[in-house]
Order: structure tokens, then C-alpha cells, then sequence
């Protein structure tokens, strides 16, 4: 017997389509363990921006000593890692607010030109972290001499 939505789109009723076992059937390539380990995780704000010659990060990373932080980077992609941790121990029932972030923090950024690994600069001042990334030179072209 056709339904309401059948007469009017001319098609067939969603529950004639729909079987509830392929809910289940579908593959999710996150483990539990990813997904909490995300969730987790603190905030990491960034700017990032470039000119003719670098690409530029900038991280707010108040609290945390330049030791604490791991900076990853292959040529296209830079991961800024760490922990920030509270000296203080606090009973959550002493807060009447609170809205500081503690814990792990994580950060993957994709860069828009590949660049070169070799000459990066990083420094921190004030609690925030800057990263210099000069681009590469694809266009650079070299001679080479054979040695004899």
C-alpha cells in the first residue's frame, strides 16, 4: 500500500528502504582510544600566515615551558604538541569559577608550500611560541659536476 511520501514524490516509503542493521555494517577507522585521547585534550590557539619567503606560526603557549613543547615537522605539515600543567592542587570544590585549561594539547597543521626542514627558527617570548618556516625553492635549479 503506498504511502503519503510514495503518492507525492512518486517514490517508495523510507522505512521500505531502510534496513536497521546497516547502521552497524558501516567501518569507523577511529579507535576508542583515539577518540578519547582527543577528547582529552586542551585548546592550542595558532595564527598562521606567510609571506613571499616563510611561513609563519604563532601559538599561544602561556604556562608552558619551551622544554614541554614538541614540534614535529616534515615539509608540508607541522605538529605542536605538549602539556600544560597546574602547580596548584585545587579541589574542584574550592572553585566557584573556573576557566583555565589544563592537560594535554595538540595541534596539526597543514602548510600550504613545502618548506625547507633544514633552516627553521623557533623561539618563545611572553608565552607565545613562534615558528619561522622558509619555503622551499622548487624553481632552483642547480648544477652538478661530475667528479671524475
Amino acid at each position: 500500500m503506498a504511502g503519503f511520501l510514495s503518492k507525492l514524490t512518486g517514490g517508495n516509503e523510507p522505512e521500505e528502504n531502510f534496513n536497521n542493521e546497516e547502521i552497524f555494517d558501516t567501518d569507523i577507522n577511529y579507535s576508542v582510544d583515539e577518540i578519547i585521547e582527543d577528547n582529552n585534550q586542551i585548546s592550542l590557539s595558532i595564527d598562521a600566515f606567510e609571506d613571499e619567503d616563510n611561513i609563519y606560526i604563532k601559538a599561544f603557549i602561556p604556562s608552558v615551558e619551551p622544554k614541554d613543547i614538541d614540534i614535529d615537522i616534515s615539509r608540508d605539515t607541522v605538529t605542536i604538541s605538549g602539556e600544560r600543567s597546574s602547580v596548584e592542587e585545587i579541589s574542584n570544590d574550592q572553585y566557584f569559577q573556573k576557566e583555565l585549561s589544563w592537560g594535554k594539547f595538540s595541534k596539526r597543521i597543514l602548510l600550504p608550500k613545502e618548506i625547507d626542514i633544514e633552516n627553521i627558527k623557533a623561539s618563545a617570548h611572553n608565552g607565545t611560541l613562534t615558528l619561522k618556516l622558509p619555503k622551499t625553492d622548487k624553481d632552483r635549479k642547480v648544477k652538478v659536476k661530475i667528479g671524475g
